[in-house]
């Protein structure tokens, strides 16, 4: 497997640095109010405070559970900005943050009477597009001839790699999207045969292609982005080890989330086979 760094670009680099000014401030605000034990914070973190406080309100209906409960979807929210921002790309945030802006719930108010998140706005309205849809047109274009699996975790970044590998003379690009996605399971199924017997050389896939459908043919694999499970890392790569032994490609922007949820596979994945070899081990010894 090769890791492929990629650079986030200098306006990409300011924006972060002003939406984790964001994040932060408000993530001290609720430290200081008692309504988080801490400051080193995780996505999973919030969400167990966020179903904590929601459970609190059930019982008790106090509006200061509403207040908590509240003040960590913004912060959620915000961290999923950052995401989108840093693995993904402006297109995909700006669609999100289309989204906030409609709707009615306390949190997003919230966010779009905070001044510096306008700013923030308003500096992705200007944003170019990621620099992985670059890379990943000049690898297909490399390896179109061996069939290529490309992988990612959001259906809009679905289309966008669609319509940048359109670019490429040669390219015959297929969408895989799960059933949630409007794409039956007979439609699946066509399009991996349509893959199979070559209409298409290109295959853009959500995790629908990561469990348990069978595609022949796959030479070359590009991951979009890591996942930090290792079970979806191991699916991925079977996806192209399974008949042939095939070259697997994954994009990592430097110094974001994308650098941790890579290594946080990796050990996971370590951790897990030396288990299951101390179990071998000890069942025939």
């Amino acid at each position: 497997m090769e890791k492929i760094e990629i650079d986030l670009p200098e306006d990409y680099k300011a924006a972060k640095k002003l939406l984790e000014r964001i994040f932060n401030k408000k993530l001290e605000y609720l430290f200081k109010m008692g309504i988080l034990p801490t400051k080193k914070i995780s996505k999973k973190i919030l969400l167990d405070f966020q179903n904590f406080y929601s459970k609190k309100i059930r019982e008790s209906k106090r509006k200061e559970m509403f207040f908590a409960v509240s003040k960590i979807s913004e912060l959620i929210k915000l961290d999923y900005c950052l995401e989108l921002l840093e693995t993904q790309g402006a297109k995909q945030l700006r669609e999100y943050l289309k989204k906030l802006e409609k709707e009615k719930t306390k949190a997003s108010k919230s966010l779009f009477s905070d001044r510096e998140f306008n700013i923030f706005n308003k500096k992705v309205s200007e944003l170019g597009e990621h620099p992985k849809l670059e890379k990943v047109k000049e690898i297909v274009k490399n390896e179109l001839e061996k069939k290529v699996i490309i992988f990612t975790q959001y259906r809009i970044t679905v289309d966008e790699i669609a319509k940048k590998l359109r670019e490429i003379e040669d390219a015959k690009v297929g969408i895989l999207i799960g059933q949630r996605f409007g794409l039956s399971q007979k439609h699946q199924v066509r399009v991996i045969r349509d893959f199979e017997e070559g209409i298409y050389n290109c295959l853009l896939a959500t995790s629908i292609g990561e469990e348990g459908l069978d595609i022949k043919g796959v030479g070359t694999a590009i991951f979009y982005e890591p996942v930090p499970s290792e079970i979806r890392s191991i699916q991925r790569r079977g996806r192209v080890a399974r008949l042939i032994k095939g070259k697997i490609y994954i994009l990592i922007t430097k110094g974001t989330r994308d650098e941790a949820y890579y290594w946080t596979a990796y050990h996971k994945e370590k951790k897990m086979k030396n288990f299951l070899v101390r179990e071998n081990l000890e069942k025939y010894c």
